[in-house]
């Protein structure tokens, strides 16, 4: 083991290491050979190249010098630069170097204070070696960087001789003479009690101090990434004239330096500007004053941008770490972005975020969102009395609208993926039509990330994937809809099509767009289902949302029919659809019955069939049982409708009864008793007494199958089990009937239900992730078949080549 020093020099708090073995030196009257020679390997015996131990010592260099100073090694490691590494610096990791684009760190020399020098018997802190040690808090003065005579960097190397005092100039010129000039008689700039870059290091030095303690705090490395950061950009995009409250001197320094920033300013008056604004931007990123700041850097870097704004200011702002601070730089690039940007990046709201790869709660957003946007969201976006909107049909706006909706959080910068994922195959050029659904100046941006955040957080309470996916082939049967007219006393018009009244009917219960769907709900126009909620009346439609609750509950689904989210989401945005109000449905009940039609009633009224539509339609109905009496058919039923809108109730009675009293007649004679003095019953009464007798009958088929079908272990279901027995779909939902039936189905998939619950995830999760992946395959095959086709024209190019290289190689070997 190598002997010790016979002279033991304590090292004073937060003393560099160059500093402490320089006044070590100077005591025992030694050089620095002198000093490595006694500390031994691995320290090296020649001083031309001697490392920069201030930067680290590795676990051997300091306990060889602990040992030959009877220094602690901890107090030797707590006296380099890799205390600070991670949080206010970066260190390489192979070499004895300081990165010096990261965090903007410093890899030789150092600042001082000439007065700390002079008070401190020539002792260095080690902070003056950081980039951020700019100002000296004690005696107000910015720190100097560079002799006064030789215009050098101060410890820039270690020095060799023991005879240049720790307040003199190290550095060495190229004759080999020492400048040894007096450090402490360096003119600094003074600066004022209040100054911004006095503020500004305070707080600077309270990071330090926390890193110095021992405090492993994240955001301490945050801090410092984001200082530099908006530091470096500051500087970049400075100005004449931005840091005057700093000082003349400062802003002159900064101009003659000029706006290089890809390494720390070695000058503390260049950086001390933008060390200033950097870090009232960091302390209080909320602030207005740091948002206005904020908000001018980001002008000036997109006047200055070559490839967009878009791509050139996330690149800056993925330099940052707070949170708060990006979404501040986000928040004040939103003048400047289009609307699509505007959404994917959130930047109309007060929550800005950069999206992320596959972001698996904007693909499960399908599950929450009909292809139709929900009309009176529609209407407030985006009213029908636009003049855009009358260039196509208010159906496809909505679509559009809906297909928005799924941009928030979207990380691709082109949105088929986005609308087919909603749409299918329906192509909806969302690119085009966003700039015409939201111009400049209007909140529907806003509004659309706040319904998307809300469809995040409360998912819907329908699942609309999953009613997309019922075919809509047995929804309101042609039995049940005859029994419906029936019981709400509809008159057979040609406007109650049965057809008409079932796309409806799909439509309010899935939200699907009826362009898309295939199969017998597809049509080519929308007019007459537009005109059924208008047209219809209240108890026509009150039975028809009954029987949608029903229809859902046969195919297992315990949802409302119908939902939406609640406006006053964004009852504080100014919104195109504000200003309309619903028309008064008593005046436009008044002009339909004056036989006016639905579009000609609402341009009467001052509005739009969609707003009429609205006011009539029934809004989240409750579901209900079915009615315990179901009216008979022949029985008078109480009229919805003004009588000058309808046809007698005898009418009514004679056209909808025929076909059945014909039917009963032969029961009826056979009904009638033999003894002439019995009063004679009406038909009416025949009738009651032979459906009694045929409900009967089928309530038995039904019990006798469903027990047929639980026995045999096949799934149950109120169509399924109406076709087993051969009776009307109705009947199965009637009273006594529809409990035994619900029962069954509840005991049969109970099972399944608590397989699917016990899964991580969920089926509908999974196929969405299947369409997402489908609709990359789809790509990644186009582009294999564009690859294919470059390697065949550069195989036929080589082989040509080929061809004409032997041909050239022939006709040289003949000539020679």
């Amino acid at each position: 083991m190598p002997r010790t020093l016979p002279i033991r020099l304590p090292p004073l708090p937060g003393e560099a290491l160059n500093s402490w073995l320089g006044a070590l030196m100077r005591r025992s009257n030694i050089s620095l050979r002198d000093l490595l020679i006694a500390a031994g390997s691995p320290f090296p015996t020649r001083t031309d190249h001697t490392p920069d131990y201030t930067t680290y010592l590795t676990p051997e260099e300091a306990d060889r010098l602990a040992h030959i100073t009877g220094t602690d090694t901890r107090l030797l490691h707590a006296m380099t630069l890799r205390r600070y590494d991670g949080y206010a610096l970066a260190l390489h990791d192979t070499r004895r170097v300081v990165r010096r684009v990261r965090l903007w760190g410093r890899s030789i020399g150092s600042r001082y204070c000439p007065r700390c020098l002079a008070e401190g018997a020539g002792r260095w802190p080690l902070r003056w070696r950081l980039t951020w040690s700019i100002a000296c808090p004690r005696h107000q003065v910015l720190l100097a960087h560079a002799c006064p005579v030789c215009g050098r960097w101060p410890h820039r190397r270690p020095s060799n001789s023991h005879q240049v005092r720790q307040h003199e100039c190290s550095a060495r010129a190229r004759d080999g003479r020492t400048c040894r000039a007096d450090l402490t008689q360096s003119e600094v700039i003074p600066l004022p009690s209040d100054s911004p870059v006095l503020d500004a290091q305070e707080w600077i030095n309270g990071l330090l101090s926390r890193i110095e303690a021992g405090d492993d705090d994240p955001c301490l490395h945050d801090a410092f990434t984001d200082v530099t950061a908006i530091a470096a950009r500051s500087l970049l995009r400075a100005e004449p004239g931005d840091f005057t409250d700093c000082g003349p001197q400062i802003e002159r320094a900064r101009q003659l330096h000029g706006n290089s920033a890809l390494y720390a300013p070695v000058d503390a008056a260049v950086i001390a500007g933008p060390f200033s604004v950097a870090v009232g931007i960091v302390r209080g990123p909320l602030a207005e004053a740091a948002f206005t700041a904020i908000r001018t850097l980001v002008d000036r870097e997109v006047a200055v941008m070559p490839k967009g704004p878009t791509e050139q200011i996330r690149r800056g702002i993925t330099r940052l770490a707070s949170a708060d601070l990006e979404q501040q730089f986000w928040r004040a690039a939103d003048p400047h972005l289009a609307i699509g940007p505007r959404l994917r990046y959130r930047t109309c709201t007060a929550r800005p975020r950069v999206p992320q790869h596959r972001d698996h709660t904007v693909i499960m957003r399908t599950h929450s969102l009909p292809q139709l946007l929900w009309l009176d969201w529609a209407l407030l976006l985006f009213p029908p009395q636009t003049n855009l909107a009358g260039r196509y049909n208010y159906h496809f706006w909505r679509a559009a609208l809906s297909a928005a909706v799924m941009l928030p959080g979207w990380w691709q910068q082109r949105y088929d993926l986005a609308t087919s994922l909603l749409h299918g195959n329906r192509p909806i050029p969302l690119g085009q039509f966003l700039p015409k659904i939201a111009p400049a100046g209007t909140g529907l941006p806003t509004a659309i990330c706040l319904l998307a955040e809300y469809l995040d957080q409360h998912p819907a309470p329908i699942d609309y994937a999953r009613r997309r996916k019922l075919k809509g082939s047995d929804l309101l049967p042609e039995a049940i809809w005859i029994d419906i007219r029936h019981r709400t006393g509809a008159p057979p018009d040609d406007q109650y099509r049965l057809t008409a009244v079932r796309r409806y009917l799909y439509q309010r219960l899935t939200g699907s767009d009826l362009y898309s769907p295939s199969g017998s709900l597809n049509l080519d126009s929308t007019d007459k289902t537009r005109n059924l909620p208008v047209i219809m009346t209240p108890s026509l439609l009150e039975a028809l949302e009954e029987h949608a609750a029903h229809y859902l509950a046969s195919h297992g689904i315990d949802e409302p029919v119908t939902w939406s989210p609640p406006l006053a989401l964004v009852d504080h945005l100014d919104l195109p659809g504000r200003g309309m109000r619903l028309p008064d449905t008593e005046h436009a009940s008044k002009l339909i019955r004056s036989r006016l039609p639905p579009s000609a009633a609402a341009s009467a009224l001052g509005t739009s069939l969609e707003h009429l539509r609205i006011a009539f339609e029934p809004r989240n109905p409750t579901p209900g049982p079915w009615p315990r009496h179901r009216p008979d058919r022949c029985e008078r039923v109480e009229e919805p409708v003004p009588e000058d809108t309808r046809a007698t109730s005898d009418t009514v009675e004679d056209e909808h009864c025929a076909a059945l009293i014909d039917r009963v007649r032969s029961d009826e004679a056979r009904a009638r008793p033999s003894d002439r003095t019995t009063a004679k019953r009406t038909p009416a009464q025949v009738l009651r007494e032979t459906r009694k007798r045929d409900s009967e009958i089928k309530r038995g088929r039904v019990l006798k199958a469903l027990d047929e079908m639980v026995a045999a272990g096949e799934k149950i279901t109120f169509l399924g089990l109406a076709r087993t027995a051969r009776v009307s779909n109705w009947l199965v939902y009637a009273e006594g009937l529809r409990e035994r039936i619900e029962e069954a189905i509840e005991k049969q998939g109970r099972a399944v239900r608590e397989v699917e619950a016990g899964s991580g995830t969920s089926a509908e999760s999974l196929r969405a992730d299947l369409e997402f992946a489908t609709a990359e395959l789809r790509t990644l095959r186009a582009e294999r078949d564009r690859l294919k086709a470059d390697m065949t024209r550069l195989q036929e190019a080589l082989k040509e080549t080929k061809e004409k290289l032997e041909a050239a190689l022939k006709e040289c070997a003949l000539e020679s």
